[in-house]
C-alpha cells in the first residue's frame, strides 16, 4: 500500500472527524451529546494512530506533514479550545495542567529523585564529614552558625516583608525557570540543576545539624518549603521533557517531538507561576516572622503542599471522563 491509497481509504473518516471538530469549536462544546463527544475523541485517537503509521511507513510522504497539522488542530480543539479567554485560562488551570502532570508522572518521579536523592546523600556525607560541609558553606552561613543562629534570622530587620517577598519570588522564579530551560541542553542542564540544588539543601541541613541548629532552619523552611520544592520538581520534569524530545524523539523528527513535549512542558511551568508567587509571599511574610509559632508554619506548609498535590492528582478528572481517555504519551 502506498501513501495515496492509504489516504483514499481513510479520507472519509478524517473529513467526518474534522467536521465534528469544527462543530465543537464553533459551539464551544455546548449542546453536544455524549455520543458525539465519544465519536470525536475516538476519531481523534484513530487519526493519531494513522499519523504514527504514516510517519513509520511513508516518512518521505507529504501526507505525514499534512496529517500532523490536522491532528494538532484536533488536539487544540479537544484539549485546549480557543486561548486568550478567561474561561479557557480557568479551564487550563483546573483541568489541563493537572492532567498533563498526571500524563507525564514518570518525568515528575525522575525529577524528584534527581533532587532528593542527592540531598539525602549530601546530608549523610555532611554529617559524617562536617569539615566537608563547612568547606561548601558561604561565609555568612558560617558566621551565623558560629554565633548560634541561622542565616535567615533577622531578615525582617534588613528589609520590609514586601521587599523580601518580591526578592525571594524573583529568585525562586529564576531557579525554577532555569531548571526548565536548561532541558534544552539535551536534559543535562536540568539534571545538573536538580542535583546541585539537592546537594546544596542536604549540605546546609547537615551543617546546621552539626551546630545543633537544624530545627531552627527547618522551622524557617517548613512554611514555604513543600510548595517551593514541589515547584522545583515540576520544573525539572518540564526540563526533562525537553531533553527527552531531543535525545529520544522516537518516530517523529526532533522538531516535532520537541513541539509536542514542549507544549506539555510549558503547560506544567505555567502552573508554577501562582505556586511560586504564593511561596514567595509565605517566605517573605510568614517564614521569617517570630510572630507565627512553628506549629502554625508546619500546618500552613503541609496544608498548601497537600492542596497542590491534591489538585495535580484529581484536577480535570471530570474533563477526562467527558472526553474519554487521551492517547497514551
Amino acid at each position: 500500500m502506498n501513501a495515496q491509497r492509504f489516504k483514499t481509504e481513510r479520507a472519509s473518516e478524517w473529513r467526518r472527524v474534522g467536521a465534528l471538530a469544527a462543530r465543537a469549536e464553533k459551539s464551544r462544546f455546548r449542546g453536544l451529546d455524549k455520543a458525539t463527544l465519544d465519536e470525536l475523541t475516538l476519531g481523534y485517537r484513530r487519526m493519531t494512530s494513522d499519523l504514527a503509521l504514516v510517519q513509520a511507513r511513508f516518512p518521505e510522504s507529504q501526507l505525514g506533514a499534512d496529517l500532523e497539522r490536522v491532528v494538532a488542530r484536533l488536539h487544540n480543539v479537544i484539549y485546549r479550545g480557543r486561548q486568550h479567554r478567561w474561561r479557557d485560562v480557568r479551564t487550563s488551570l483546573i483541568a489541563e495542567i493537572p492532567r498533563t502532570v498526571r500524563a507525564r508522572w514518570r518525568y515528575v518521579a525522575v525529577a524528584s529523585a534527581l533532587l532528593f536523592v542527592p540531598a539525602l546523600v549530601a546530608y549523610g556525607v555532611g554529617l559524617a564529614r562536617p569539615e566537608l560541609a563547612r568547606a561548601f558553606m558561604p561565609a555568612r552561613i558560617q558566621e551565623a552558625a558560629e554565633a548560634g543562629r541561622v542565616h535567615t534570622d533577622g531578615l525582617l530587620e534588613m528589609m520590609p516583608s514586601s521587599w523580601l517577598s518580591s526578592a525571594i519570588a524573583t529568585n525562586n522564579i529564576a531557579v525554577v525557570f532555569s531548571t526548565f530551560a536548561l532541558g534544552l541542553l539535551a536534559g543535562v542542564g536540568t539534571i545538573f540543576s536538580l542535583g546541585f540544588n539537592g546537594i546544596q539543601l542536604g549540605l546546609v541541613l547537615a551543617f546546621y545539624q552539626d551546630h545543633h541548629l537544624a530545627g531552627r532552619m527547618l522551622a524557617f523552611i517548613v512554611g514555604h518549603g513543600v510548595t517551593e520544592l514541589s515547584a522545583i520538581c515540576l520544573a525539572g520534569a518540564a526540563g526533562l521533557l525537553l531533553g527527552d524530545a531531543l535525545i529520544a524523539p522516537g518516530w517523529s523528527s526532533r522538531g516535532a517531538a520537541l513541539a509536542a513535549n514542549g507544549r506539555d512542558a510549558v503547560r506544567i511551568v505555567t502552573g508554577l507561576i501562582p505556586t511560586l508567587a504564593l511561596a514567595g509571599l509565605i517566605e517573605g511574610f510568614v517564614s521569617p516572622s517570630p510572630a507565627y509559632p512553628v506549629s502554625a508554619k508546619v500546618i500552613l506548609g503541609v496544608s498548601l503542599g497537600l492542596t497542590l498535590w491534591l489538585w495535580l492528582g484529581v484536577g480535570g478528572s471530570g474533563a477526562d471522563r467527558a472526553l474519554g481517555p487521551s492517547k497514551a504519551r
